[in-house]
This record gives C-alpha cells, sequence and structure tokens, in this order.
C-alpha cells in the first residue's frame, strides 16, 4: 500500500465506504485538509461538508453532516453520523426536506446542504 491511504467511512455501525486512494480531503474545523500518505498520526473535528476522495483512477464526494477523523498508519478513518454521495445528491430533494423541516436547526441543516451541492456544481464548470 505504498503511497496509498486507505479511507474508511464510517457511520454508527456500519463501513460506508472503504477504498484506497492516493489523498483526502476532510472539512477540518481548522479548514479544508489534504491527508497525504506517510502524514504524522492526527485526529481532526470534521464540521458539515465534503470529503474528497482524490486519486488517478477515480474521484469521490461525501458529503457529511460532522464527526471525527483519525489518520494513523496510513489510515484516514472518518467517523459520521449521516453521510452521502454527492453523486445521489439532488437540490430539489433538499429543498422540499427544507420546506417541511420541524424545526428551524432542521431547516438550516437542509439549507446547508442545498448551498453545498451549489457550490460543488459550480465548482465543476
Amino acid at each position: 500500500m505504498a503511497n496509498k491511504i486507505k479511507l474508511k467511512i464510517c457511520l454508527p455501525g456500519e463501513i460506508y465506504k472503504e477504498v484506497e486512494v492516493d489523498k483526502v480531503q476532510i472539512p477540518a474545523f481548522e479548514g479544508d485538509i489534504t491527508i497525504l500518505p506517510e502524514r504524522a498520526p492526527r485526529v481532526f473535528i470534521l464540521k458539515t461538508g465534503f470529503i474528497r476522495q482524490i486519486d488517478s483512477k477515480n474521484k469521490g464526494r461525501y458529503f457529511i453532516k460532522s464527526g471525527l477523523a483519525d489518520y494513523f498508519e496510513e489510515i484516514c478513518k472518518i467517523m459520521t453520523e449521516s453521510v452521502v454521495d454527492f453523486n445521489d445528491m439532488n437540490v430539489k430533494e433538499y429543498e422540499a426536506k427544507r420546506d417541511s423541516a420541524e424545526t428551524d436547526g432542521e431547516a438550516d441543516y437542509y439549507q446547508n446542504i442545498v448551498d453545498m451541492i451549489n457550490l460543488e456544481e459550480i465548482r465543476e464548470v
């Protein structure tokens, strides 16, 4: 596994995704941080945002609500309560969830998702 990182995205009680990548970008509270192979071990507190799997063969983006990232011995383990693959995200669906939210906090969360989807789509252009 030389010069690769094993990315593990974990939900409570299950592993959502496990893949080898060249590097991983995480939404840490300190700012977006790119994890490279052979980095010193570290734990990060994550904010709502995208985990970016960066690899020469494929790229992946996963929206998380928040969580922790633990990097040790070439394994980047993301622990979160909620994850959605960007390719499965639909603005209309999250606008509907925002509009039917029961609390302001829930509405703010869904609005944040809508904003981030729109921002990611702009980045692609």
